[in-house]
């Protein structure tokens, strides 16, 4: 299971920044092109332009959902921090929810609400990550996930939330595409 999930990763046709290829060719560190251009030509995007439409994302939880997106397969990069990030996007967005809707904390169950976001959270990033939503049955993802629910509460009560997690990741992509478009669109027409 451990070599069919590495090689999942960013598989996702949900979380496919239209600027991907673009991010991901020649990210690698190169000797830096400080030639200002021939004939008035604007210099060779490099990949410090690249890494900086990333950092140029005004929006935390998009701009860590998007470096996990661009360089979560490098094996020497620690993404934890921006994993943790999303995961508490998602989880405040479904507490928020979860209040405006009067759902407290599931019944029969140790989690509290709090807990139960966060589990579920991280299951959405994870499971959206590298696509293993047809892998699991509701049971299954809610064992490896650590959510002591039962599936049948779950997909009654709780699956609403995780569906609007799964549209919150989409319209992060939705503003980091946007931002490194906007990026690129200004390396293309500097005025």
């Amino acid at each position: 299971m451990i070599s069919v999930i590495k090689t999942r990763f960013g598989e996702s046709p949900s979380l496919e920044l239209t600027n991907g290829e673009w991010l991901k060719n020649g990210m690698g560190a190169k000797t830096s092109n400080l030639n200002g251009g021939h004939g008035g030509l604007s210099p060779e995007v490099n990949w410090e332009d690249k890494a900086a439409s990333v950092a140029m994302i005004d929006d935390t939880p998009a701009k860590s959902l998007a470096s996990i997106l661009v360089w979560g397969e490098d094996p020497s990069w620690d993404w934890s921090r921006h994993f943790q990030e999303v995961v508490d996007y998602l989880a405040a967005n479904m507490i928020r929810r979860c209040q405006e809707d009067g759902r407290g904390a599931p019944q029969a169950c140790t989690h509290s609400l709090t807990e139960l976001a966060w589990l579920m959270a991280r299951m959405v990033l994870h499971f959206e990550l590298y696509e293993l939503w047809d892998i699991y049955t509701v049971k299954g993802r809610l064992g490896f996930s650590g959510i002591a629910v039962k599936a049948s509460t779950y997909t009654n009560v709780w699956l609403t939330y995780q569906k609007q997690m799964t549209h919150d990741l989409f319209d992060m992509v939705g503003r980091a595409d946007y931002c490194v478009s906007e990026y690129r669109r200004q390396l293309n027409n500097p005025s």
